[in-house]
């Protein structure tokens, strides 16, 4: 971890500051292009991602998922990849502040006291990394929205592949087993936000709230900066989508 802070400072004093999205000098994230990212942040069914509360044809451990904006947007996609893989842990303030302004108006649906709770790296990893770019996230939002951080309440108990590199299928099989909630869940009386960077097949966020389910969870939500799945405007859409790739083949 020491090693990683100095070849961060290093690199601050070789390559300055720009935007990660139009290279402008001063910060990671400009303030135009922070004000640009366009603002999803509805509420979403977690299996088919049309816009909306879990429908009842979408049996899922997550009541809600919270989606920021799309990872194809132009702002959002460099900033989530400078903080994950260029280490530049400045942009999970203003990534913290869109996972904030996407949840403040849904949380006064919450049925308990919300909590957010970030998804964990193992250990390894995070070693490797230096950081676990969704905590880091959760705790900025936290602030923001006054919400308590449960960071060491889910942990990684089995280190697994890349999700990028699988197909969906794949994606599950690699999740079984991987979380854990060692110390147990001391109040269920609780809004358990699940907090992670990108949702794509929502493998990841299905298996730790199955987790949080099993230790006795009655409300879990999950929210993420963006979404590399297609966003939905409402569940029609989803089927008529679903029904032209299955006419296609």
């Amino acid at each position: 971890m020491q090693r990683t802070r100095v070849i961060r400072k290093l690199l601050d004093v070789i390559f300055p500051v720009a935007c990660v999205t139009c290279d402008r000098e001063g910060m990671w994230l400009c303030r135009r292009c922070f004000a640009a990212a366009p603002l999803d942040g509805r509420r979403r069914c977690p299996v088919c991602f049309a816009a909306g509360a879990r429908h009842p044809t979408c049996p899922h451990p997550l009541s809600q998922l919270i989606v920021a904006g799309p990872y194809a947007d132009s702002s959002i996609a460099p900033a989530i990849q400078g903080l994950k893989f260029s280490y530049l842990t400045a942009l999970a303030k203003p990534l913290g502040l869109l996972l904030a302004r996407s949840l403040a108006p849904h949380l006064h649906r919450a049925a308990f006291s919300p909590i957010l709770v970030p998804i964990p790296l193992h250990p390894r990893r995070e070693r490797a990394r230096g950081f676990n770019q969704s905590r880091s996230i959760a705790r900025c939002a936290g602030v923001v929205l006054d919400l308590p951080v449960a960071d060491t309440l889910l942990t990684r108990q089995r280190q697994t592949l890349q999700q990028s590199t699988l197909d969906r299928d794949a994606r599950r099989r690699n999740l079984a087993g991987a979380f854990a909630v060692p110390g147990g869940i001391s109040r269920t009386d609780r809004t358990f936000i699940l907090i992670d960077d990108v949702c794509t097949s929502g493998a990841t966020l299905t298996a730790a709230a199955r987790v949080l389910e099993h230790a006795g969870a009655r409300s879990i939500w999950g929210a993420t900066i963006a979404s590399d799945a297609p966003l939905y405007r409402n569940a029609s859409d989803w089927y008529s989508t679903r029904a032209t790739r299955a006419s296609s083949h």
